[in-house]
């Protein structure tokens, strides 16, 4: 795996590094940046997991998505709501 990766994963575990929300942002962004950059093989590193393990990983991308997406909604109609006499 990436070692610049790594760093910003393992630092999302200690509580001691991330102390301020703008840590917590910023290894966030270096996580999402790592994995945008062109050449990262997520291919390979996918083609290495279990069948239990993908399915995992497809389900909790699933849950993410999804979750977001029902969070989105609740935000909508919460803002509808106060907008609506």
């Amino acid at each position: 795996m990436q070692p610049e990766l790594l760093e910003h994963a393992y630092a999302l575990e200690r509580p001691e590094v991330v102390k301020t929300r703008k840590n917590f942002e910023s290894n966030i962004d270096n996580i999402a940046t790592a994995f945008a950059k062109e050449g990262f093989p997520i291919r390979s590193m996918i083609a290495q997991l279990h069948a239990t393990e993908s399915e995992r990983l497809l389900e909790a991308v699933h849950t993410y998505l999804r979750d977001v997406g029902t969070q989105r909604l609740r935000w909508l109609f919460q803002r509808l709501d106060v907008r609506l006499p």
